[in-house]
């Protein structure tokens, strides 16, 4: 029943369509399928007048040749909110954005996008598309042997004990089969390859092929400017950067191991199509807590930066920085209709120890997916600082120990934020009250001191319902919300009263630490093992089937509704991290 309605409720609930005096029609514009990655596709639809934002973009989808539709999230309204208003103010544009999430690698979708408004328009998209095919079939048209010296097995020919020889011989179709032993020294990268013919260093099976930096201020690996290059099964360690590719395209670096670096892997211009899946990266801060001293004697080390357009970060273990993985900032803002950053997964990654923040979707712009991470151990787990337009999806994420799980900074708009599970080591939800157009739902929010929420959104558009909230023991007020960036503040004892005054929190509901089967309230400053948090339902917990039906998130429920937080109750939990043997 909650499936045949959605159609009904659809705009109220995740569009929330404003109402005006002011009437103008619908016009659509430019309608662009935009870059897909392994598992997810996005659209964005722009469009003229629409002063009452009373229009809607329904989206639907089907494997080509199948019989049934399925419902995505419709795409989100981004209708000129004034991002980042204090330091650099951007407007957004006139606009739908969206994307189809948790899709099939290498497969053709049927996708039908229907835009309509209350004036009478109806218009629809119906098109092929199709998620991106990895990397993984790959037949070299030559071989070459990298061998430490003395090398006491067979050597196969051609052979070479200097990688910057090889280098040199390089050709768009080489595979580089790296020999077990250390190598010393940095490389920069004479040519690339091509999508069809990449240049690969790949570690052979016979053992650990590592490349030791002799502690550079430098890079191991410099592939600036040099497109198409995979690292995959080798070691980096002893290094101020392992791999640096500035204008360089479909880069990939799997199945490695990073350690004892400044920064791991980066980008700080716009590239397209990286993919970092199956990593260990570690850097060097040695207490995470410890602010001040990591900034001092650190800065701000990160294990991944990357920038611009179909990026993937996934099943990655990386720790011990100041941020683990981000997006790179920009210095000014490019217009909204030349996007930067967008069409970025992030997803199964293993994040903790982070001085900051463990991931930054800061400065993104359209369909960046944030899912089936597992942060621990942070100062911030997830930054949204700042949003041009977005959306920004974060979903079904599992966040412990973190001093501030969500960090919604400098007016970010576009935010959809469902079906995660927050336990904060203060606050469980709190951030600056200027954020945009979001939508907080389905979530678990648990804190260790004061109030459970302290926050709020000037914007109408904004959403909370059918979350669960904890009151710490002798909290009197548990709500703190503010709708005009702090000049008033609104302060509740409960879910009732916090809906009488916002609005907000209808279906909310009142939680406690025995919804885990063995989850404590977690103390600041602690360093918590990520291997023993498991944040799955008790069978007791009154978060069971006290959700909200979502669609593309919470298709796969099992009782009479979704389920708050992460994982539904009964569910086998996400692979976090790396696997032995890694698929997409």
């Amino acid at each position: 029943m909650i499936r045949k309605t959605f159609s009904v409720i659809i705009a109220a609930v995740f569009l929330c369509v404003l109402s005006c005096s002011a009437i103008e029609s619908t016009k659509p514009h430019k309608f662009i399928v935009d870059p897909p990655t392994y598992r997810s596709l996005a659209f964005r639809w722009i469009i003229e007048g629409d002063e009452n934002l009373n229009s809607t973009v329904l989206v639907q989808y089907r494997k080509k040749d199948a019989k049934d539709w399925k419902f995505a999230l419709p795409l989100t309204r981004i209708d000129g909110d004034m991002v980042d208003r204090e330091h650099s103010p951007f407007k957004t544009g006139n606009l739908f954005s969206g994307s189809i999430l948790e899709l099939e690698p290498a497969t053709s979708y049927e996708v039908q996008l229907t835009l309509s408004d209350s004036n009478g328009l109806h218009e629809e998209k119906t098109v092929e598309v199709s998620t991106r095919v990895p990397d993984d079939y790959f037949n070299p048209q030559k071989v070459l042997h990298l061998y430490p010296e003395n090398y006491p097995g067979e050597i196969l020919k051609p052979a070479y004990t200097d990688l910057h020889e090889v280098l040199s011989k390089l050709t768009g179709g080489t595979l580089v089969l790296i020999h077990p032993g250390t190598y010393f020294g940095t490389y920069e990268f004479l040519i690339g390859g091509s999508q069809n013919k990449p240049i690969i260093l790949r570690g052979s099976p016979e053992g650990e092929a590592i490349f030791d930096g002799k502690n550079t201020d430098g890079k191991i690996f410099d592939v600036s400017g040099k497109s198409y290059i995979h690292f995959e099964n080798l070691t980096m360690r002893n290094a101020h950067t392992a791999i640096k590719g500035n204008d360089a395209d479909g880069i990939v670096v799997k199945n490695c191991t990073i350690f004892d670096v400044h920064y791991g892997i980066t980008s700080f211009t716009k590239t397209h199509n990286w993919v970092i899946a199956n990593n260990h990266i570690m850097g060097r801060v040695d207490d995470w807590s410890n602010r001040d001293r990591v900034k001092k004697k650190f800065g701000t080390c990160t294990g991944v930066i990357i920038d611009g357009i179909g990026h993937v970060v996934c099943y990655n273990t990386v720790h011990n920085f100041w941020d683990c993985v981000t997006i790179s900032n920009l210095e000014e803002p490019e217009p909204w209709y030349e996007p930067h950053n967008m069409c970025i997964d992030f997803y199964n990654n293993n994040l903790y120890d982070a001085a900051d923040d463990c991931i930054e979707t800061d400065f993104s712009y359209y369909n960046v997916r944030v899912w089936n991470n597992k942060i621990t151990n942070s100062h911030v787990g997830i930054s949204t600082q700042p949003v041009y337009g977005g959306p920004v999806y974060i979903f079904r994420n599992a966040v412990y120990n973190v001093k501030i799980p969500l960090k919604l900074h400098n007016w970010p708009s576009g935010l959809l934020i469902f079906n995660n599970t927050f336990v904060g080591s203060e606050r469980a939800f709190w951030s600056d009250p200027i954020w945009q157009n979001a939508k907080i739902m389905n979530n678990l929010f648990l804190g260790a001191s004061s109030y459970s929420v302290a926050t709020g959104s000037p914007d109408e558009r904004s959403v909370l319902d059918y979350n669960g909230y904890f009151k710490i023991p002798g909290q009197e007020k548990v709500f703190k919300w503010s709708t005009d960036n702090r000049k008033t503040w609104f302060r509740m004892s409960d879910l009732s009263e916090f809906y009488d005054k916002t609005g907000q929190e209808a279906h909310g509901s009142m939680v406690d630490f025995s919804i885990f089967n063995n989850v404590k309230m977690p103390v600041e400053g602690t360093t918590y093992d990520p291997s023993t948090i498991d944040l799955s339902l008790s069978g007791k917990s009154n978060a069971i089937n006290a959700g909200t039906y979502i669609p593309n998130i919470t298709d796969h429920y099992s009782g009479s509704a979704p389920d708050l937080g992460f994982l539904e109750y009964g569910a086998d939990p996400p692979h976090y991290g790396q696997f032995e043997y890694f698929v997409y």
